[in-house]
């Protein structure tokens, strides 16, 4: 069995590396008793030579870190929509006492 893994680790090693980019994703939420609010998500390891294609995979793999930061009732940044740190200060809002939340649109930011 060490033998086995030996060799995948070998030939792994002996792989080009592949480029790999970051991208964000703007998350606009509907938090209940707050209004509309936004939140950002970043996705690493996406190759940089990805056809379009299957960039909707990466927009799903962001879908899915904010609804396991939901799920992990943890405290979440937002900003006032279409707002950035650069803008203003962040929110931290304990998800545990939100009762509901309400994606509202996902998009690319650069």
């Amino acid at each position: 069995m060490s033998n086995k893994v030996n060799k995948i680790a070998k030939e792994m090693a002996e792989m080009p590396k592949q480029e790999t980019k970051s991208i964000n994703y703007q998350i606009d939420v509907n938090l209940a008793g707050i209004g509309i609010m936004s939140t950002y998500m970043t996705v690493t390891g996406v190759p940089k030579d990805l056809p379009e294609s299957y960039m909707i995979t990466v927009k799903a793999a962001a879908e899915k870190q904010f609804a396991e930061a939901l799920n992990n009732r943890q405290f979440l940044e937002f900003y006032n929509k279409d707002k950035t740190s650069k803008d203003e200060q962040p929110r931290f809002y304990n998800m545990k006492h939100i009762e509901w939340v309400k994606v509202v649109d996902i998009k690319e930011i650069q």
